[in-house]
């Protein structure tokens, strides 16, 4: 959804990251592989996610400026809320990756609620679009 602030290099990065946050709870649900594939689609770089795998270590150095971080943690707190539930995994990757980015508590309580209007709107859209299947 906000991929678009990204560039590619940074987009590569994200959906490293996003991978590490869809299996942060051990559990890969069709909700986050649905939206992972969309961000995917949005993101230009192809419709192939692959098979998801954590790196060795979490990069965040390619979020340089405010926009691409705040467009990196919602994305990704929306990942962790698809599924209606927020594990505690999920919380504290999505905590130390707020954290390192300099985010307030106010602000990630902010980015949290827009990350949950986000997924809560997805899973309305996609109630909707099956209605005519």
């Amino acid at each position: 959804m906000f991929l678009y602030l990204l560039d590619d290099k940074q987009k590569r990065a994200f959906f490293s990251a996003a991978n590490e946050m869809i299996i942060a709870d051990a559990i890969i649900v069709n909700e986050e592989v649905s939206y992972l594939k969309r961000l995917l689609a949005e993101s230009g770089l192809g419709d192939d996610i692959g098979s998801i795998s954590v790196a060795d270590d979490l990069d965040l150095t390619p979020f340089t400026g405010r926009a691409a971080r705040v467009a990196v943690a919602v994305e990704l707190l929306a990942i962790a809320v698809i599924d209606g539930q927020y594990h505690i995994s999920e919380a504290g990757l999505a905590r130390r990756t707020l954290d390192a980015f300099g985010f307030t508590d106010d602000e990630y309580d902010q980015i949290k609620r827009i990350a949950e209007n986000i997924a809560s709107g997805i899973l309305t859209l996609d109630r909707l679009a099956e209605k005519d299947a």
